[in-house]
């Protein structure tokens, strides 16, 4: 789904975790995403746990934008959106899930559907409008 992006990658999280963003895979990925400057936006619940990211925000200060929710949310699933169009949202997991070793996130994906894009793009937009940048 990154891979496929052109213009913008839109993603809400909790907290970028380790778990998943230390990952060297997506790491490259979101790196030639912002190499080949496409615009990508972050939302997180929580404060941010994953250095890797922080490090590329430095490094892509115009590319790349991470915001923190002033408050509690009641949206559980996280998703990812790719130009407005292809998505992925993830089904409801806890915190204490990701310390398990079999863990896994079940997700569901859908690409270049733009009315259901634009929904989740419009609740991408609220949540960044109640966020503070970082």
């Amino acid at each position: 789904l990154i891979n496929r992006a052109k213009n913008n990658i839109k993603i809400f999280t909790g907290n970028l975790s380790e778990v998943y963003y230390q990952n060297g895979i997506i790491l490259q990925i979101l790196e030639k995403k912002l190499q080949d400057k496409v615009k990508i936006e972050i939302v997180t619940k929580n404060n941010i746990k994953s250095k890797e990211i922080l490090n590329l925000k430095k490094k892509y200060k115009d590319f790349l934008f991470i915001y923190t929710l002033k408050e509690p949310t009641k949206i559980v699933n996280h998703f990812l959106l790719a130009d407005n169009t292809s998505f992925r949202v993830e089904y409801q997991h806890s915190e204490k899930d990701l310390n398990k070793s079999n863990f896994k996130v079940y997700a569901k994906a859908n690409f270049y559907n733009q009315e259901i894009g634009g929904y989740i793009g419009g609740i991408f937009q609220d949540l960044r409008g109640t966020a503070s940048p970082i």
